[in-house]
Parts: structure tokens; C-alpha cells; sequence
């Protein structure tokens, strides 16, 4: 069972976790499109801007095989 403060720390890691996705992770497949695919249209931007952690790193690792964006989102 955990202390208050050990729930009050874990609960700040999840914080920074999530604060580093928005900052860092999200920022990734946008740049990482324009490097393979030329630049994103803005619908696809907007698509990314609304994902969740989870998504963001089915990108991340299908952005490596995929050949087109259809497939990358597809």
C-alpha cells in the first residue's frame, strides 16, 4: 500500500510524462512526415494534434516501415 506522498510523486511522474508527450512525442510524426513524405497537409496535422500518447507511438514506430501517409494512418 502506498503513502500519500508516494501517490502525491506517482502522480507527478504521470504529470511529467504526459507534459513531456505534448512537448516532445507530439512534436515528432509532423517532422517526422516532412522528412519522409514532404510537408503535412493540415488536416493530418490537426489529426495528430488530437491524439492521445498511445497513438502517437503506433506512429512513431509504423512511420519507420510505412510508404505512403495512407498507410502510416491508415
Amino acid at each position: 500500500m502506498m503513502t500519500i506522498a508516494e501517490q502525491w510523486v506517482q502522480e507527478g511522474r504521470q504529470e511529467g510524462m504526459e507534459k513531456g508527450l505534448e512537448k516532445g512525442e507530439a512534436k515528432a510524426p509532423p517532422r517526422q512526415l516532412q522528412v519522409k513524405f514532404g510537408p503535412p497537409e493540415p488536416a493530418v496535422a490537426a489529426r495528430i494534434a488530437a491524439a492521445d500518447s498511445a497513438q502517437v507511438e503506433r506512429w512513431l514506430e509504423r512511420i519507420l516501415t510505412a510508404q505512403s501517409p495512407d498507410e502510416l494512418f491508415g
